[in-house]
């Protein structure tokens, strides 16, 4: 049986501006301007294209450092503990203290050394549920919105078939947290775009 898409009946979504990947840059220099030292979240759906994102304002804002709740989720079903966690963090790291955190060493990924958040540095959270890391923190909150078609082809291009069997099921926790938690962006970013080797994936 085939699972209907997942769609976020959302206040929040509907009530903020749309803007594409491009022109959500000059948005966040403008809320960068409002403290030294910020927080911003992307948040969205699996294959979304919030780390892609997250990479693009690491370069613009070089002196940023990124969060990846992908480091922080322990398995496939520990979505909420892996957010809860990282809000954790980020509380420490508002509070002027640097946290550190063992990024989860996924199938077929080297294990990595502790990861410290520097207290001095501007962050940046992406991820599934970022938009709450930030809640009633962050300067600046981006959904990244695109079709469930349209984040399948990236999320498995991007983590390979290992990830098909826990497609679904993570689908079923998304759906789950944003029901219980729903988002509420400062912007929604339309991600639908798909690039060329996206759309020669998708054939």
């Amino acid at each position: 049986m085939n699972t209907p898409p997942i769609a976020v009946r959302s206040p929040g979504l509907a009530a903020a501006p749309t803007m594409s990947p491009d022109a959500v840059l000059a948005w966040f220099d403008t809320r960068a301007s409002l403290n030294e030292r910020w927080l911003f979240t992307l948040d969205g759906r699996s294959g979304a294209g919030k780390t892609q994102l997250s990479e693009r304002l690491a370069q613009h804002y070089p002196h940023a450092q990124v969060l990846h709740l992908d480091d922080l989720y322990r398995d496939w079903d520990s979505l909420p503990s892996g957010v809860l966690r990282a809000r954790q963090l980020v509380e420490h790291w508002r509070a002027g203290r640097s946290p550190s955190y063992k990024p989860t060493q996924w199938a077929g990924v080297p294990p990595r050394e502790r990861e410290p958040i520097h207290a001095t540095r501007s962050l940046i959270v992406e991820g599934v549920g970022a938009g709450w890391v930030g809640q009633n923190i962050a300067e600046g909150s981006a959904w990244l919105e695109a079709s469930r078609e349209q984040r399948r082809i990236r999320a498995l291009r991007r983590d390979g078939e290992m990830f098909a069997p826990y497609w679904v099921n993570w689908e079923a926790q998304e759906r789950s947290w944003f029901a219980a938690h729903p988002p509420r962006p400062d912007v929604v970013i339309d991600a639908s775009d798909l690039t060329e080797e996206e759309r020669s994936a998708a054939r």
